[in-house]
């Protein structure tokens, strides 16, 4: 008898062959390539042949690509033949390139459609999608540090929370945008099967809002960052010693210090040190003729600038050199500039032009 090639897929299965031979005991079937021999009685063998002419085989095909592979390989894959019995049907996998396979499913016209149409159930669960979440400069930083170990310790936490009702699903993989505006805050990106993702970012949005528990943000002038970042960013980095240890920044464009720290010890010891630069970095502009200023920083202006270096000032000029800079605590300041200008206005300094006619 020949027969289709789906039907000598579907007989091939021994099950579905020997329900054949047991319902037809009287004739010898053998299921060759591309046809089927039967010997025996002519009445018995037509019987056979009657009856597996009564079998209405169709079959579907659906190309799988990348991730969708693990459907008939692995864990999933096991799923995927537990599922050919259920249905009573053939799945045969054939590889038409390089991560691209063809499956594909024989059996009877109904339960072919049920089983693809779970198979593509399973395919779009299991499709990776991705979503951004928008994250503090902070977490960002304090994530990506010793060469992402945050994030790698993030990544595997979240997988293995997410996989143990869900083996077959690959895990999270998480990263920062880098196509995101630099002025504006950064953005996480979470990938991972889209029966993961509804979880994945309800954690991850919980990690954050944990993180920024943590946090606190001291509001100072643009003018003092310099000073809390110091000379080749000494300063801020022994900040991010204190304690415990914690992530600091500064935003320059709005004179705000980020400190983070799980040590609330530490954060507030971290505001304190701020507080305290803050306050040993006060500033005071006074003016100063041109031609007083080589008469103070000279040595006339020795005895003066020792009392002001006294008091914990710190004396310099200005860009232009119209005005002294005073810097140093708010009562040290306030000393200090009551005695350089006193200083000043008893050694008021003119220049005045001789003339020939004088001499």
């Amino acid at each position: 008898v020949k027969v289709s090639s789906d039907v000598i897929s579907y007989l091939l299965k021994k099950e579905f062959l020997n329900k054949v031979k047991d319902e037809n005991p009287d004739v010898k079937i053998d299921v060759l390539s591309t046809v089927i021999l039967m010997r025996g009685h002519p009445e018995n063998v037509q019987k056979a042949k009657n009856d597996i002419g009564a079998i209405q085989i169709v079959s579907q095909s659906r190309l799988l690509a990348g991730r969708e592979s693990p459907l008939f390989d692995g864990k999933t894959g096991t799923k995927i033949n537990s599922m050919s019995e259920q249905y009573g049907l053939v799945v045969d996998v054939s590889k038409n390139g390089v991560d691209k396979w063809t499956l594909r499913i024989i059996g009877t016209s109904e339960k072919v459609d049920g089983a693809m149409a779970e198979i593509d159930k399973m395919l779009f669960e299991n499709e990776e999608v991705e979503e951004h979440i928008v994250a503090d400069s902070l977490i960002k930083s304090e994530l990506l540090c010793k060469s992402g170990a945050g994030i790698k310790e993030f990544e595997r936490s979240l997988s293995s929370a997410l996989t143990v009702d869900n083996p077959e699903a690959d895990g999270v993989f998480l990263t920062f945008d880098k196509n995101s505006l630099k002025e504006g805050p950064p953005e996480l990106i979470i990938k991972c099967s889209r029966c993961l993702m509804e979880r994945a970012k309800g954690l991850v949005v919980k990690k954050i809002e944990q993180f920024n528990s943590n946090v606190i943000s001291i509001d100072v002038s643009d003018k003092m960052i310099p000073a809390i970042i110091g000379k080749g960013g000494a300063t801020i980095n022994e900040l991010r010693k204190e304690g415990t240890g914690a992530t600091v920044e500064s935003d320059a464009s709005n004179g705000v210090i980020k400190v983070y720290s799980s040590d609330a010890e530490t954060r507030d010891l971290i505001r304190q040190k701020v507080e305290q630069i803050i306050a040993e970095n006060q500033v005071e502009y006074i003016p100063i003729e041109k031609l007083c200023i080589g008469f103070l920083l000279g040595s006339p202006g020795e005895d003066i600038r020792k009392s002001c270096a006294d008091l914990g000032c710190v004396l310099k000029m200005n860009n232009d050199d119209s005005k002294l800079m005073v810097k140093g605590t708010k009562e040290g300041i306030e000393q200090g500039s009551e005695i350089l200008k006193e200083f000043l206005a008893n050694n008021f300094i003119a220049e005045l032009e001789i003339c020939s006619d004088d001499e």
